[in-house]
């Protein structure tokens, strides 16, 4: 296997010291891991004593592939020794073995899902909310380290009755799991942790197993996680680690880029090998990106670097729309011309901050009569805050159904429902649209991650105004009926990608169309950190390997927009040579706002 210098230098990294690999996009990341497994077995290490961590079990079993491609001789048994998977699929491993040890039985079951639900209700204490949401939340907790009392504290300390309510039913849920003897899926981290540092036997069977620890996206571990791989490997002097500070997406989740800025620091005497060499975008593509990103502080200093031919047509292009149909059809019609022209459905992806947008886009690639394959999101009509709306204006007309009626009924808040449904009672759907968008936007749990409520409200805001467009309840309602069995592609199949930008990473196209850069859009009006929502553009305009186009609404939601201020970074800091073109330009730039988004 070929690696550049830059990669053969991270790959053949000579310890006890720790290493941090930076990858930038289109670098090669898994090519150099693969490429550290192969050094690391050519002098002396058995391929079972090397762990490979990922962030999924999809990158997990593409990287058990190519390493079987690369060594050309593991045998089946032992590639079955070997360990290539998630944290979580570690823990199970180890909790499997030393359960006794770790408090739980031997066949101990994991609870995700619908069994979660089911035992968070259990617990006997009311939820107002979504039960997902609530799983989401106490998630968020224990990824950060944040025991029930502490979280009752953080509560009590932001004086929100419904964190509170978390709080008391995230105590519960804790006692539940102990009494089953069973996990969730941050339990099998902390139970792996604990069990790893108060016991001998755990913590011996760890080194002489695993002599060498490498993890692929480091920039995306959490507070829990490093606490494992501490426990793995103490200071860390077999730990091998690659990711990309720039495109570190999850501080919502708990996620912190400072691992992987100060990885010496946490880590002692780390060393750093930075890949800069880009295999994937075009010099044009390359320098939009170098100039978006490079405004943040919070990172490695790099600049990637273009290793792609140039061809006519290459660039990054910006674009502003009256509004978001307005937007959506020009995607639309752009991409027909594309496909008319020989392009293949599967080369063309549609990139977009949050996934309330994808209705818009869908409805108009399917005028064009073009295949879509949606990515990182469900059916929009399928959210629970949609199906929410839908029962509202189901009993306000007086054709609800007794689910729909059930559901207001059952509901935590239903007095608050019944009180405008009793305002509403017969008024037309012109009247009623935009107040049950209000309710349902103002019943959104607290304590949800930014992006959970973002989503949330611009989902119901986008339903309002689907309601809206149709003019009668029974349209409205026909609508909601065939928009609900509309298909899409199958992974298979050749169609446009619709996909978060979250859920495009690591993934590429030849052309790309970023919708939605506005100001509270990107960055997110719910989020608070602007360098992260720097990133997702960095992310997104690095997806595309020759074209990337960048367009926003001067309305949305039904509300007046404004262009993203990171469009104006990235055209005016742009290399003069790659000039970036923007259509229907904005006098003046939005600024930031002072304290953040």
């Amino acid at each position: 296997m070929q690696l550049d210098d830059d990669q053969m230098r991270a790959a053949t990294h000579a310890g006890p010291r720790p290493a941090i690999v930076i990858a930038g996009p289109g670098s090669g990341k898994t090519r150099t891991l693969i490429g550290r497994h192969l050094h690391l077995h050519r002098i002396g290490v058995p391929r079972e004593s090397i762990l490979i961590s990922t962030f999924t079990v999809k990158a997990a079993q593409e990287v058990r592939a190519r390493l079987v491609e690369a060594h050309g001789d593991i045998a089946e048994t032992e590639l079955a020794r070997m360990f290539v998977g998630t944290f979580h699929g570690l823990c199970v491993r180890l909790l499997r073995r030393f359960h006794a040890r770790a408090g739980l039985p031997k066949d101990f079951q994991i609870v995700a899902g619908d069994a979660q639900i089911a035992l968070l209700k259990d617990t006997g204490l009311t939820w107002h909310g979504e039960y997902a949401d609530l799983a989401d939340m106490i998630s968020r907790w224990k990824d950060r380290l944040v025991s029930p009392a502490e979280a009752a504290a953080e509560a009590a300390r932001r004086q929100t009755p419904d964190l509170v309510q978390a709080a008391e039913i995230y105590a519960a849920y804790e006692r539940e799991l102990a009494e089953r003897g069973v996990c969730d899926f941050p339990r099998l981290i902390i139970a792996t942790v604990r069990a790893a540092s108060s016991d001998e036997a755990v913590r011996s069977f760890l080194q002489r197993r695993f002599r060498h620890v490498l993890v692929d996206e480091f920039q995306d571990t959490n507070r829990l996680q490093i606490a494992l791989l501490e426990a793995l490997v103490g200071q860390g002097g077999n730990l091998w680690v690659v990711g990309d500070d720039d495109q570190a997406l999850y501080g919502w989740r708990g996620a912190d880029v400072r691992y992987a800025t100060d990885f010496g620091r946490r880590f002692r005497g780390g060393t750093r090998y930075v890949l800069a060499r880009n295999y994937r975008c075009t010099p044009a593509v390359a320098a939009a990106a170098n100039a978006v990103v490079t405004v943040n502080t919070v990172r490695v200093e790099k600049t990637i670097l273009p290793m792609v031919e140039p061809e006519d047509g290459d660039g990054v292009h910006i674009a502003g729309f009256g509004d978001d149909r307005e937007e959506a059809s020009a995607v639309a019609k752009a991409i027909a011309r594309r496909l008319r022209g020989g392009v293949r459905p599967r080369d063309v992806a549609v990139l977009f901050r949050s996934g309330s947008l994808a209705p818009v886009v869908q409805a108009a690639l399917s005028r064009e009569k073009i295949p879509v394959r949606l990515s990182g999101i469900g059916s929009f009509w399928s959210l629970p805050e949609v199906r929410l709306f839908v029962s509202v204006l189901r009993v306000a007309s007086g054709s609800a159904s007794g689910e729909d009626r059930d559901a207001l009924e059952k509901h935590p808040r239903k007095r608050r429902i019944g009180a405008f449904l009793h305002t509403m009672k017969g008024a037309p759907l012109a009247s009623a649209a935009e107040p049950a968008s209000n309710l349902v936007a103002n019943l959104v749990p607290e304590g949800l991650p930014p992006d959970r409520t973002g989503l949330w409200i611009e989902a119901a805001q986008q339903a309002a105004i689907e309601a809206a467009e149709c003019g009668t309840y029974a349209r409205f309602f026909e609508h909601v009926e065939a928009s609900s069995g509309t298909s899409t592609a199958g992974d298979d199949e050749e169609a446009v990608v619709l996909s978060t930008i979250h859920a495009a990473k690591g993934l590429e196209w030849p052309t790309v169309f970023v919708v939605g850069a506005e100001l509270a859009m990107l960055p997110h009006h719910k989020s608070t950190d602007v360098e992260e929502e720097r990133r997702l553009l960095y992310v997104a305009v690095t997806r595309a390997m020759r074209q990337c186009l960048v367009s926003y609404a001067d309305e949305r939601f039904a509300r007046a927009q404004f262009a993203s201020p990171f469009l104006f970074e990235m055209a005016d800091r742009c290399d003069p040579a790659y000039r970036i073109g923007w259509r229907n330009r904005p006098v003046r730039p939005t600024p930031l706002p002072a304290e953040g988004v």
